[in-house]
């Protein structure tokens, strides 16, 4: 797995854990179950904005190199045409 995505996956195994011991808990009513549940809404909203950020990423440098593949192409065409009008 690249590196980029450690942390993003170490945040998703947190939450599995938290996850589990909310699920096992029988103290509902307790505030140690409630800091639970909020540690546990926190680290899903970093989550969701952790993803987001890296799709966001992943979608810009496809654009980059799309342009860079576009840019490359028009003048491989434009080399050819000009060696083709000498020819």
């Amino acid at each position: 797995m690249l590196l980029v995505f450690q942390p993003l996956q170490k945040l998703e195994t947190r939450i599995h854990q938290l996850e589990q011991q909310i699920a096992t808990r029988q103290d509902t009513d307790s505030e140690d179950y409630q800091r639970l549940l909020n540690l546990y809404d926190q680290l899903m909203h970093d989550f969701k904005e952790k993803t987001a950020m890296v799709i966001k990423q992943k979608f810009a440098l496809s654009y980059m190199v799309l342009d860079f593949l576009k840019k490359i192409t028009t003048k491989k065409l434009l080399v050819y045409l000009v060696v083709k009008k000498h020819d």
